[in-house]
C-alpha cells in the first residue's frame, strides 16, 4: 500500500505520542493533587493528537484527503494547542500554590481566591478561541467564505494572546520566587526553581507554535507559510 507523504507523519506521530502515554501518566501521579490539572491536560494533548493521527490514517486509506478531510479529523486538528496551553497554565498553578505556601504572609483565602481567579481566565480565553478555530475550519471545510477565515483568525489571536498571558504569569512567579528565597536566605526550592525554568523553556517552544498559528491564519493566502 503506498503511504502519502500526510500518512508517514500521522504514523510517526501516532508512534511517538504512544510512547510518551506512560511516562506522562508517571509524571502526573508523582506530583499528586497540587500537580493534576497541568498534568491531566498534558495527557489530554497526548491523546488528542494520537487520536487526530488515527483520523488522518483513516482518511487518507478512504481518499479523503484530497477532497475534505472527515469533520472528526477537523475538530480534532483545530483542537490543536489549547490543550498544551491550558497543560502550561495547570503547571503554573502548581507553582503558584507552592509559591502561596511559601510565604508566610499569605492569607487562606487568598490562597484559593487569585489562583483560581487566574485560571479561570486563562480557561475562557484559550476554549473560546478553541471553539472559534473549530467553528472556522468545520465551515471553510464546508464552503470557503469571509465568516471561516475571520473565526479561525480571531481563535488564533486569541490563543496568542493566552500565551502572552503565560509569559506574564511565570515573570511574575519568577520574581516572587527569587523575593521569597532571598527573604529567607535560603535555597530549599531547587524542585520548583527546576519546574519553573523548564516551564520557561516550554512556553517558547509552545509560542512558536501559536505565533505560527496566528500568522498562518491572518495570512493564509500565502502558500509558502504553510
Amino acid at each position: 500500500m503506498h503511504l502519502s507523504n500526510t500518512s508517514i507523519l500521522s504514523s510517526v506521530e501516532l508512534a511517538l505520542y504512544a510512547l510518551l502515554i506512560p511516562p506522562a501518566l508517571f509524571i502526573a501521579y508523582r506530583h499528586g493533587r497540587h500537580g493534576i490539572l497541568g498534568y491531566f491536560y498534558l495527557n489530554i494533548s497526548i491523546a488528542v493528537r494520537i487520536a487526530a493521527a488515527i483520523c488522518q490514517l483513516i482518511d487518507n486509506k478512504n481518499n479523503n484527503t484530497a477532497t475534505t478531510p472527515s469533520r472528526a479529523t477537523i475538530i480534532l486538528s483545530s483542537i490543536g494547542l489549547s490543550p498544551l496551553l491550558l497543560a502550561a497554565s495547570g503547571i503554573l498553578h502548581e507553582l503558584h500554590h507552592y509559591l502561596l505556601l511559601a510565604s508566610a504572609t499569605t492569607s487562606p483565602s487568598k490562597m484559593s481566591r487569585w489562583p483560581l481567579f487566574i485560571q479561570i481566565q486563562i480557561h475562557t480565553l484559550c476554549t473560546v478561541g478553541m471553539i472559534l478555530l473549530i467553528l472556522g475550519s468545520i465551515h471553510l471545510a464546508e464552503a470557503k467564505s469571509t465568516s471561516a477565515y475571520k473565526l479561525r483568525s480571531a481563535g488564533a489571536v486569541l490563543w496568542f494572546v493566552t500565551w502572552l498571558g503565560l509569559i506574564q504569569y511565570i515573570a511574575w512567579l519568577f520574581f516572587r520566587f527569587h523575593r521569597v528565597q532571598q527573604q529567607e536566605k535560603k535555597n530549599n526550592y531547587r524542585s520548583t526553581t527546576a519546574l519553573r525554568n523548564w516551564t520557561m523553556v516550554a512556553l517558547l517552544f509552545g509560542g512558536a507554535k501559536v505565533v505560527y498559528a496566528a500568522v498562518y491564519t491572518l495570512d493564509h493566502a500565502d502558500t509558502a507559510i504553510n
